[in-house]
């Protein structure tokens, strides 16, 4: 099975756990070094390194991420379209970036919370 490297977005993003034995293999210092530290740091590695990895090793497929979800700015102005949007069930993932919030970022959470909790009413096991 290949991974689904290659796309180098905010949606969600498959990995092979032998891709990460594979990698801790031959880059053992980049890897203990980023797991040993609490904070990252300029030198520090992500999972991005795999996906880059399985990139170039051919072990991957193209996907077309507007298939996939959307990944949006919410902002005060995006805040009614976004919850339509949740509420219609429009994409299969959303990414909310709230860095453009600048006004009332609560009342803007809340909306979106409410939005969730529309269409999904019931506490999910991890969250009871």
């Amino acid at each position: 099975m290949a991974s689904r490297a290659g796309t180098f977005g905010h949606l969600s993003q498959a990995h092979l756990k032998s891709t990460f034995e594979e990698v801790w293999r031959s880059q053992p210092r980049a890897l203990e070094r980023t797991s040993h530290s609490r904070f990252r740091t300029d030198d520090s590695v992500n999972h991005w390194l795999m996906s880059a990895w399985d990139m170039v090793s051919g072990r991957f497929f193209p996907v077309n991420e507007k298939r996939k979800g959307e990944f949006v700015a919410l902002t005060e102005k995006a805040v009614k379209s976004v919850c339509d949007a949740i509420c219609r069930r429009a994409h299969p993932e959303i990414c909310l970036n709230d860095k453009g919030i600048n006004a009332d970022p609560e009342r803007c959470f809340a909306e979106v919370a409410r939005a969730f909790d529309s269409i999904l009413p019931e506490k999910s096991s991890f969250e009871r």
